[in-house]
């Protein structure tokens, strides 16, 4: 602009200037990296920065529920058979076992629980009985948009066969409302597992069966430790304003995958028939395997 820079500073800033920009944005890309990496927590951060609401019990207890879920994750396994069934016409003996297999690494999952263990027997079948396949259908969802189901037109043949184009749509529309923090929805789900009911059906055979017909309080204690520090995470990686809008998203999502499933429950007696022989397996399982049948929080 023809101005004279040696008439209204001393020195040239410019290099320096340059020079700390560069510095910070390349601290700033490292940090960045560091807190996606495994879709983790980062735990430098919570120390350095020193603004997190997270104990360290809170992260020990925190680390436990990802590797947990990790751990039974059936990510290797849904990829491998949605590969398979991409060019393939699918039988529905093969979409069967697709559902089979989520559901028994869920029920590791929650087996591996501490405070599913420290339940009764009867505890743990009453759990079982209200809560699986509400969690069933979370589960499949994050695991489906996980596993890349809703990628590829063609992948959605492994769905087709056993539940048809509607709900295989509505099913896709869950997994594009999902939220895509994967350390937050790993929180969220063991939250789930130990509410008081994640299903919209009533079975009346089984009432008297129900351990937990006159007092879920047993279960209170252990969702409210699981609760709190979802929030403080929540709290640590975003803002109020946003965790609010980010949990009331999820918590819709979470309402209409349970709306859902019950409606299929109803509706297809193929799926019905398959979940009811699972959660028998479950029970006969927790009956004769005990506490001992899974190491705790999937640790040897």
């Amino acid at each position: 602009m023809d101005m004279e820079p040696n008439l209204i500073r001393k020195e040239d800033l410019h290099e320096k200037y340059r020079s700390f920009y560069r510095q910070r944005q390349k601290l700033k890309k490292k940090s960045t990296n560091i807190c996606q990496s495994a879709s983790k927590p980062c735990l430098f951060n919570l120390i350095t920065n020193d603004h997190s609401l997270l104990t360290s019990m809170n992260w020990t207890l925190l680390s436990n529920v990802i590797h947990a879920f990790d751990t039974f994750d059936p990510l290797h396994r849904t990829q491998q058979a949605v590969r398979l069934c991409s060019t393939n016409q699918v039988p529905i003996d093969y979409s069967l076992d697709f559902m089979a297999s989520i559901y028994t690494s869920l029920q590791s999952y929650i087996n591996c629980l501490a405070d599913f263990r420290i339940l009764t027997f009867d505890e743990q079948t009453s759990l079982i009985q209200r809560n699986m396949q509400g969690l069933l259908a979370c589960y499949c969802v994050f695991v489906f948009r996980q596993s890349g189901v809703f990628d590829k037109k063609q992948n959605e043949n492994i769905l087709l066969p056993l539940y048809g184009l509607d709900n295989v749509c509505s099913t896709k529309g869950l997994c594009d409302r999902l939220d895509y923090d994967a350390t937050l929805m790993k929180l969220l789900f063991i939250s789930l597992v130990f509410s008081s009911s994640m299903f919209a059906v009533d079975f009346e055979q089984q009432t008297c069966r129900d351990s937990f017909l006159y007092g879920t309080y047993r279960l209170f204690g252990s969702q409210n430790v699981y609760v709190e520090i979802l929030w403080k995470y929540m709290i640590y990686k975003y803002d109020f304003k946003e965790t609010i809008h980010r949990l009331s998203r999820l918590i819709k999502v979470v309402l209409d995958s349970v709306n859902l499933v019950s409606k299929i429950y109803y509706a297809n007696q193929v799926h019905r028939d398959l979940v009811d022989d699972l959660s028998e397996q479950v029970e006969e399982t927790l009956k004769f395997n005990g506490n001992d049948s899974m190491p705790l929080w999937g640790k040897d």
